[in-house]
């Protein structure tokens, strides 16, 4: 498991753009309650938040667009977060895997490499407390 360290202005949207490219708007009806794709942790101090991303492969729909999830990224693009470049990597890597499996934590952009961590990295720093806490 990893963990990856995102605004949590943005977090939310994003792994429900995770979602979306899995299962695209226009396939969801009622029925059909996942909204998001992962387990976001808060900080209990700092407030920070992290996306929880498996090492499973998922399967990006063929019918899958870009259009919403670059509206996220490029969020990080204004804050400084992830390059221009990263961001255009990130759309293309979408779109040339359409209909195959991926693991979404292969698409993290070099820039974030220190918004990575292991289960380790995040229990030494307090992120998850101490049941009974």
């Amino acid at each position: 498991m990893q963990y990856v360290i995102i605004h949590k202005d943005d977090i939310e949207e994003f792994n429900r753009q995770l979602n979306r490219l899995i299962r695209p708007a226009h396939l969801r009806d009622e029925s059909y309650v996942t909204d998001l794709q992962y387990v976001i942790h808060t900080h209990p101090i700092s407030g920070d938040t992290a996306l929880a991303m498996p090492p499973e492969e998922e399967t990006i729909h063929p019918d899958a667009t870009t259009g919403d999830m670059m509206a996220v990224i490029n969020n990080f693009v204004a804050r400084g977060s992830i390059t221009p470049q990263e961001a255009n990597g990130m759309r293309k890597a979408i779109l040339d895997n359409r209909g195959g499996q991926v693991t979404f934590s292969d698409f993290i952009p070099p820039s974030w490499a220190a918004n990575v961590l292991t289960y380790e990295q995040m229990d030494a720093a307090g992120w998850f407390p101490a049941q009974g806490e």
